[in-house]
């Protein structure tokens, strides 16, 4: 019964603010930056009132979707019209299989439908950053402004007490993200605090691993805030921002090619986007005069498919598949990695369990009035309540060499989980978008 009752949650839309859903409705054709995907990037580029943008998103807006807004449903969210359902290839290591790859198909992407974490990582992560690009503004210290520039932390759904829960010093409080600890407790929360007192060598516990240190297990931050999820629509294109007269955002818009028009020197200038709302049948050309930057934030997956149709990558390949090649870079396309995420279910006995909303219509039609209500109770929670972000010991002989940034970054992420999540390396791309918003305004004088 629950699933076709979310599935059901999914269908409405409506248009908000400074959204248009017709290129024939955007009110000019003039534009400083042209951005697919990309809405911190938005933002924080329209802060300057003389600079126009351009947000073309090939799916919908997600500000109405409740599947996307309450917590809870995350899991539901992989495999639906919010998700552009990409497969990978057969994987060598995993016997051949293909795997479900989810990208977020909205406005948003995949802060939309993903699990919500908000985990900046270890600190030896982005000092290695720094180190490999041979640039310090990539480091950890450097980072923090946009780090606080990006969260505002919140208290959690139910309001209780967190003071043992999270350390103040290292968050942000004025950023556009709401970020929260779990709001409803779970019958696992106090057994996880107590293996971690009983077995502190193992499992130390960790107040906030937002610190930079992050070994250990402590409570796990959410972008949640007044119980609902935040996600970039509601937060850098929030009401407070999709009204900017210099900001225009076009959905439905797939993105074909960037293309160079001009044709005036061997390397190209690529100076026009190519996209389409009816699957191909018509094609329309953006190549305004006035045009600065095209920004391509499409993800991990749809950024290298826009360049290799634009003729950016291997020429060889794309020569057999009868591409022309407009700029060789073999790179493009490859090089893709995700961390590897495996269950090991268990049965209990107890009847307090996830299997209560679940399975039981009647509890699942409670709790639903309840967070429409008032935004509180048991669809306020993401997908744990805790993580442990831990190292495999030396003396288990299993590794020949140190496969992280250093000696405090995790091998393994471990959780007490009621479903499997998506990825979550949503802090840091927030982060980054902040920081190269920044220079992006820098090289053009802003």
């Amino acid at each position: 019964m629950v699933p076709s009752i979310l599935s059901l949650l999914i269908i409405c839309h409506i248009v908000v603010g400074a959204i248009y859903e017709s290129f024939d409705e955007l009110p000019t054709k003039h534009f400083h930056y042209i951005i697919i995907g990309g809405n911190v990037l938005a933002n924080r580029l329209t802060e300057e009132p003389h600079i126009s943008v351009l947000v073309l998103e090939a799916g919908e807006s997600t500000a109405d979707v409740l599947l996307s807004q309450v917590p809870f449903f995350s899991s539901g969210l992989r495999g639906s019209p919010l998700d552009w359902n990409f497969t990978t290839t057969e994987q060598l290591g995993l016997n051949g299989r293909a795997i479900h790859f989810s990208r977020g198909f909205g406005l948003g992407g995949s802060s939309a439908i993903n699990g919500m974490s908000y985990m900046r990582g270890s600190s030896q992560d982005y000092d290695r950053y720094a180190r490999i690009s041979g640039d310090p503004i990539w480091g950890w210290d450097a980072l923090q402004p946009y780090m606080r520039k990006n969260e505002r932390f919140v208290a959690p759904a139910d309001h209780h007490n967190i003071t043992d829960q999270f350390n103040p010093a290292v968050h942000g409080f004025n950023g556009v993200t709401y970020v929260s600890r779990p709001g409803y407790p779970r019958a696992t929360d106090k057994r996880v605090l107590q293996t971690t007192a009983e077995f502190p060598t193992t499992f130390p516990f960790n107040l906030d691993y937002n610190s930079g240190y992050q070994l250990g297990v402590g409570w796990a931050p959410l972008t949640v805030g007044n119980g609902t999820r935040s996600r970039s629509q509601t937060s850098y294109l929030g009401p407070e921002y999709i009204d900017r007269p210099n900001l225009y955002v076009l959905v439905r818009a797939h993105v074909t090619r960037i293309l160079d028009t001009k044709n005036i020197s061997k390397l190209p200038t690529f100076n026009a986007v190519e996209s389409t709302q009816d699957s191909g049948a018509t094609k329309h050309v953006l190549a305004p005069k006035s045009l600065k930057e095209i920004i391509l934030s499409a993800g991990s997956i749809g950024t290298p498919h826009i360049l290799l149709h634009s003729g950016i990558g291997n020429s060889n390949e794309l020569a057999a598949l009868g591409i022309v090649s407009t700029h060789h870079l073999p790179d493009v396309g490859k090089n893709l990695s995700d961390q590897v995420l495996w269950n090991i279910p268990f049965t209990v006995n107890d009847t307090n369990t996830i299997e209560n909303i679940y399975y039981r219509n009647i509890t699942f039609q409670e709790t639903l009035a309840e967070w429409k209500s008032n935004r509180t109770g048991f669809l306020t929670v993401g997908i744990a309540n805790q993580r442990g972000f831990l190292r495999i010991p030396e003396y288990a002989g299993i590794l020949d060499e140190e496969p992280c940034a250093g000696n405090e970054t995790a091998h393994y992420e471990l959780s007490v989980l009621p479903f499997v999540p998506a990825a979550h390396i949503h802090a840091a791309v927030y982060i980054f978008a902040e920081r190269a918003a920044d220079l992006i305004k820098a090289s053009a004088g802003m």
